[in-house]
């Protein structure tokens, strides 16, 4: 834990009267305990823009990634739908020679496989992100005098993870499966 030192500086108002001469204003100021100056190539730190951090932008990647599976998949349902007589549940997309429909296949099937693919890696990002501890969680597990894995997936760190990235990671964890059935 950062320590904060604190300047106290007092100015003696000398320019009072007589009667109010003592009188003492303080002013508190609060730095880190290490301030950094701007150096020479940088704008100073007030006009320092906000960057979206790593970790941000890794997880809105996937779920960009997962948003554009999921309306891939929901518009290819209409589509196919729409254009194609559904029988029982089943819609038949083409009727002809066996070579034309086992190359319609394969083109469906890599599809099909490049966008689980996709969904899979951002799952694997996400889920890696989830489970990883924290600066402030690597802290408290040192304070205690025990330590965690860092860098890699573990159930070991789940005693110092917050409980609710345990269970996003849960929830990720099984909505991952039929990924690896399918």
């Amino acid at each position: 834990m950062q320590t904060q030192a604190i300047n106290i500086l007092a100015e003696i108002n000398s320019s009072s009267s007589s009667e109010t001469s003592g009188h003492v204003d303080i002013t508190i100021q609060s730095f880190g305990s290490n301030p950094q100056k701007p150096r020479s190539w940088e704008p100073p730190i007030k006009e320092r823009k906000h960057h979206p951090t790593a970790w941000f932008v890794s997880v809105l990647g996937g779920l960009s990634i997962a948003l554009i599976v999921l309306g891939t998949n929901i518009g290819v349902l209409f589509w196919v739908r729409s254009h194609f007589g559904v029988v029982n549940n089943i819609a038949v997309l083409f009727n002809g020679s066996c070579s034309k429909a086992s190359s319609i296949t394969s083109y469906i099937e890599l599809a099909v496989n490049v966008l689980s693919t996709l969904l899979l890696a951002a799952s694997n990002n996400c889920s890696q992100l989830l489970v990883s501890p924290t600066r402030a969680e690597v802290d408290k597990a040192h304070a205690k005098g025990e330590w965690v894995h860092v860098g890699t997936a573990s159930f070991r760190n789940f005693k110092w993870i917050n409980p609710w990235r345990i269970t996003l990671w849960g929830l990720l964890f099984c909505s991952s499966i039929p990924l690896h059935l399918l």
